[in-house]
């Protein structure tokens, strides 16, 4: 009886840490869309503005046009796959935590004496 309280008190650590680790990915997933929807609104990005200089030196007006278009197409991208992977882990956090309340209502049920439960 000790022994299944225990391993129960083990399974709802290992699920508290998971959802804690999901909980930081999740976070920094929010915060690269926030980024990318941001370069999306400025039109360009960090890694596009040497390249956008290049082409606005050698003159070449429509290539950097199409440049630009081409950073926003890919910040759209890289916006709605970081708009997926968010969907992704919270529907993996949510399901932890039923998880762990089922752990933790199992594991109240498991250390009450034999006749109350």
């Amino acid at each position: 009886m000790d022994g299944d309280v225990l391993d129960a008190g083990l399974n709802s650590a290992v699920i508290e840490s998971q959802i804690h680790e999901l909980v930081g990915d999740l976070r920094a997933t929010r915060k690269k869309r926030r980024w990318h929807y941001t370069w999306l609104l400025l039109g360009i990005s960090p890694g596009a503005v040497i390249p956008a200089m290049g082409l606005l030196a050698e003159g070449s007006l429509g290539l950097l046009v199409s440049f630009l278009v081409l950073v926003a197409f890919w910040q759209i991208y890289l916006g709605a796959k970081a708009s997926s992977k968010m969907d992704e882990l919270e529907a993996r956090i949510e399901g932890l935590k039923s998880q762990l309340r089922t752990e933790l209502e199992s594991e109240s049920l498991r250390a009450l004496p034999e006749g109350e439960g």
